[in-house]
């Protein structure tokens, strides 16, 4: 939820600044938001599945039993938080980028 809310932050401030860059950049935070939040809900559904519990405690149970799915869940909450690689990044970059060349001109 709470990254729900960080997403959501960056958008309305994307769209608050008027720019054709500002407002791409913002269908792309919606996109990768979209895909992000959809892959974290199926990954908790796969840990719920395999291991029958929702107890953090067995999750080391759920790392081990398929190398692809702990490869997956660990590229999704990359991919939430922001690291470089990522459709997320790009948009947050250039929402940052296109704020400080729109300061840069009215002030």
């Amino acid at each position: 939820a709470y990254s729900s809310v960080t997403h959501m932050k960056f958008l309305l401030f994307s769209l608050s600044l008027m720019t054709m860059k500002s407002k791409v950049a913002g269908v792309m935070m919606m996109l990768a938001h979209g895909y992000t939040s959809s892959l974290m809900f199926y990954m908790i559904g796969e840990f719920y599945h395999i291991s029958s519990t929702r107890m953090i405690y067995f999750f080391n149970s759920f790392m081990n039993s398929s190398m692809m799915l702990s490869i997956l869940f660990s590229l999704v909450f990359l991919s939430n938080s922001g690291v470089p690689p990522p459709l997320s990044f790009l948009s947050e970059f250039m929402i940052i980028v296109n704020n400080f060349l729109m300061s840069k001109m009215f002030f």
